[in-house]
């Protein structure tokens, strides 16, 4: 049997349910499986795993994104001596067939994640991510790919960054595409005397972003897990903060 050490789940915009796991299988490293359960049925389909034949390196996946026929699901690969890079794949068909979007490495040997993602627009994706180099200090960042559809492939940059310096530690955890449009991360910074909710957003496509809220600070250790929106506009985030063995869960609400 396989041992799931992962796993979350989200509903598409037709209802259906996704969910997503990370799991092994006896000596082989870990793959990444998707399944999907339409509505009021337990019985899920596969949709895809990552990679397809084992190999030698911990595979994570950690997000979901939709847009018409098109699903993204956005994780990490891991290698001991190498460090991790984030891994993107790309379904054109709502899963049934999956390819290559993007993989990117902060350096060798630096450990780099891929968190979440977001279509602002049918040509437009957001990923958030972080990467902890040497020393253990950490970038927020935000990678952005468009598509060019008169050469068939996606163009990629970091369009934001928040590098860690002097003890500060910044990771970019989650991508929400508000009502309005405007493309919202979310995640958080941490230091010597704690940790602070940090939110960030773009009007215009990734050019320019701004700092719009701090919603929560502690002098504990904080993590991000979920930032979504209800039909009226309002924004919901799930934190926990805490020591590992004693989290609490938080809801913030705006």
């Amino acid at each position: 049997g396989e041992t799931i050490s992962s796993s979350f789940g989200v509903t598409d915009p037709s209802g259906n349910h996704w969910v997503g796991t990370s799991s092994s299988s006896g000596t082989q490293q870990s793959g990444w499986n998707i399944r999907t359960y339409a509505q009021d049925q337990f019985v899920g389909n596969d949709r895809t795993r990552y990679p397809e034949t084992p190999n030698a390196k911990t595979n994570f996946v950690d997000g979901l994104a939709f847009k018409n026929q098109m699903v993204a699901a956005v994780g990490f690969s891991f290698s001991s001596g190498t460090g991790s890079s984030g891994i993107a794949r790309i379904s054109y068909d709502d899963g049934q067939t999956w390819n290559a979007l993007n993989e990117y490495s902060c350096g060798l040997g630096q450990l780099t994640n891929y968190t979440s993602a977001g279509f602002s627009d049918a040509v437009t994706i957001f990923i958030s991510g972080f990467c902890v180099d040497l020393t253990g200090t950490s970038r927020w960042f935000v990678r952005r790919g468009i598509f060019d559809p008169s050469e068939m492939q996606w163009f990629w940059s970091n369009s934001d960054q928040l590098v860690g310096r002097d003890g500060v530690n910044n990771f970019a955890t989650q991508v929400l595409i508000s009502k309005t449009g405007e493309v919202l991360v979310s995640g958080y910074v941490r230091n010597e005397r704690g940790s602070t909710v940090l939110i960030r957003a773009t009007t215009d496509r990734g050019r320019t972003w701004r700092t719009i809220a701090n919603p929560m600070s502690t002098p504990d250790a904080l993590s991000v897990h979920s930032f979504t929106q209800d039909s009226s506009g309002r924004m919901y985030m799930i934190t926990s903060t805490g020591p590992a063995d004693q989290n609490a869960a938080n809801l913030l609400v705006s």
